[in-house]
């Protein structure tokens, strides 16, 4: 279940590794491709804190929630392990 209200799309990726800088959250993926999400103040900091809480490791399945209609190509605003 995601902390962001509103409509999402939930889709599958592998994950590889994630970084937070400059207040942007990146999620980078298994296929070589990465995913952000601005600043978009407390909820970064929320998909920040689930992703430590996750303790992913290179190569786990995730399934991956973009928002508002975003494409999912560029953007991403929470993960979860399946």
């Amino acid at each position: 279940m995601t902390h962001i209200r509103g409509p999402v799309d939930w889709w599958d990726a592998i994950f590889d590794s994630y970084a937070f800088m400059n207040d942007e959250l990146v999620l980078y993926l298994g296929d070589g491709t990465k995913r952000k999400m601005e600043d978009w103040g407390e909820d970064t900091v929320t998909t920040l804190r689930h992703l430590v809480e996750l303790d992913l490791s290179a190569g786990d399945a995730i399934r991956v929630a973009t928002w508002g209609n975003r494409k999912k190509t560029e953007w991403f605003c929470d993960v979860v392990k399946i």
